[in-house]
């Protein structure tokens, strides 16, 4: 769980900000201000998630939760 704030250079009209992973290993969940912004099953994979919508747009600040799952011992 981390808190952060978005500068308003970055939300620039019409364009999109993503949440970039190297790899989760095994299964994962995110959600960025309570909003579920995407999932990922497997390991090794880089993906992103498009967190835009879910971002507050009153400049307050914005709070990711990821969730993680590795059933291997």
């Amino acid at each position: 769980r981390r808190t952060f704030a978005v500068d308003s250079a970055l939300r620039r009209a019409g364009e999109r900000l993503l949440l970039h992973f190297g790899a989760v290993d095994w299964a994962m969940r995110a959600w960025v201000n309570g909003r579920e912004v995407g999932a990922h099953t497997g390991g090794y994979d880089a993906f992103a998630f498009d967190v835009t919508d879910a971002l507050r747009t009153d400049g307050g600040e914005n709070e990711l939760l990821v969730w993680v799952f590795d059933p291997t011992d």
